[in-house]
């Protein structure tokens, strides 16, 4: 198990289960076989490019139907109950994380800016905290973790993008996606599915 640590509060360890869950789709043989080449085209792993094209699938959609009225220059944030943060800091993050509940909002997911699949990260609330999830389509980068506080998971969260700000996998944003410490307080802006403040 691959977990996060913060520097304000420790991560609450996962049950052990012995391995990582593997979910499982239908998906015909013709499909699979073009992953594969795709895979030895570019020299990675099949599953790297299976997981960027997820990664890069659910990005479009919310760029798609996202109804705000500013873009973002780094990242999105958006709830599953139809709220989107334009370049979150870490109070924005908390106070996102804060929102969720058990039923109708119970994750935000953070995608780069543009519809890129170089990263993806979720924080969904279960009992216990708050599981905060981050990876980069090979996995080389993925940090996992349970939360007690929505604070002590934003706080984690700003801290793993910033490390994709400092160019630590191929493929990731372009330079310039500052750690909020670079941004000047407040500069985030928070925007409803109906594009309102």
């Amino acid at each position: 198990m691959i977990s996060c640590t913060s520097h304000r509060e420790a991560a609450v360890p996962r049950p052990p289960t012995g391995q990582t869950p593997t979910p499982r789709f239908r998906a015909p043989a013709a499909l699979w076989g073009g992953i594969g080449w795709v895979a030895g085209e570019q020299g990675r792993e099949a599953s790297s490019v299976a997981r960027e094209a997820l990664i890069r699938y659910i990005a479009w959609y919310l760029e798609t139907h996202r109804r705000a009225t500013r873009q973002a220059l780094h990242y999105w944030a958006d709830t599953e109950g139809g709220e989107h943060f334009a370049d979150p800091s870490e109070p924005e993050f908390a106070a996102a994380i804060a929102g969720l509940n058990g039923e109708g909002n119970t994750f935000v997911t953070v995608t780069p800016a543009g519809g890129s699949a170089a990263w993806y990260a979720r924080v969904l609330v279960q009992a216990g905290g708050y599981e905060l999830e981050c990876l980069t389509p090979s996995l080389s980068q993925q940090r996992r973790g349970v939360y007690p506080s929505p604070e002590a998971a934003a706080a984690v969260l700003q801290g793993w993008l910033a490390g994709r700000a400092r160019g630590s996998e191929p493929g990731r944003p372009a330079a310039g996606h500052a750690p909020t410490s670079a941004r000047p307080a407040g500069a985030a802006g928070r925007r409803s599915a109906a594009g309102t403040s």
